[in-house]
């Protein structure tokens, strides 16, 4: 940082004039010195603010970048739970409706639909069967760019392009998730007029690019989106 010079002594009526001159002639060319000293200084303090505002900024996408890692870690640890306890299906025996079995052949979880048994595997059963996600939510597969998420849902999109997600209002309670498989980070989740807030305290909002994390796991508690 430049050091702003101290000026000179300043003439005095007590002054003879040879003195007073000599004072005066000295103190004007400091005052140049003072002035490009200033300016410089000012030069530094505007560099530096220009950093700081930089600073900012990437702490900000930075706590955005560890919010994002946090809900997928949630999440994922969740479905690794669920999927870990899954009953395999087994042929011929009777279900009741809404108990789970993991199929054989996908090794998915499904959800009975009827009561009844069967011999058909729950992969190729959609009359009796619908598939649900590990973390106990209905499974939805996305071919689409783009689709509206809806309650209790995790929705895979698989489409290689970028695709944009649509969270419409859900009731209090219910839960989403939001997974994308194509390798991408421009991925988008609109939450529309609600807001989410992070384990961290961050709290987002509107359209949200999963540019660090491949899917997005939330509940709605009435004021906020949190980690499901």
């Amino acid at each position: 940082m430049t050091t702003i010079s101290d000026l000179p002594p300043a003439p005095q009526p007590t002054d003879d004039t040879a003195t007073f001159n000599t004072k005066a002639f000295a103190i004007l060319a400091a005052w140049q010195t003072m002035i490009d000293e200033q300016n410089a200084q000012a030069g530094e303090n505007n560099t530096a603010a220009a950093t700081a505002t930089t600073g900012a900024a990437t702490a900000t996408t930075k706590a955005a970048e560890a919010s994002a890692h946090e809900l997928a870690s949630a999440a994922n640890a969740t479905a690794a739970a669920s999927s870990a306890g899954a009953i395999a299906w087994v042929s011929g025996t009777t279900y009741a409706v809404d108990d789970a079995r993991k199929s054989p052949i996908d090794h998915r979880v499904y959800s009975r639909l009827t009561n009844g048994a069967g011999t058909t595997d729950p992969s190729a059963d959609p009359t009796n069967w619908e598939p649900i996600a590990p973390n106990g939510l209905q499974l939805v597969i996305e071919a689409g760019t783009s689709a509206a998420i809806a309650a209790n849902t995790d929705t895979a999109f698989t489409n290689a392009a970028a695709c944009a997600a649509t969270v419409p209002a859900i009731s209090v309670g219910a839960s989403f998730v939001a997974r994308f498989d194509n390798g991408r980070l421009d991925n988008t989740v609109d939450l529309g007029a609600r807001s989410m807030i992070g384990p961290n305290g961050q709290i987002r909002g509107g359209v949200i690019t999963l540019n660090t994390a491949p899917l997005i796991s939330l509940r709605w508690w009435g004021d906020y989106y949190r980690s499901n």
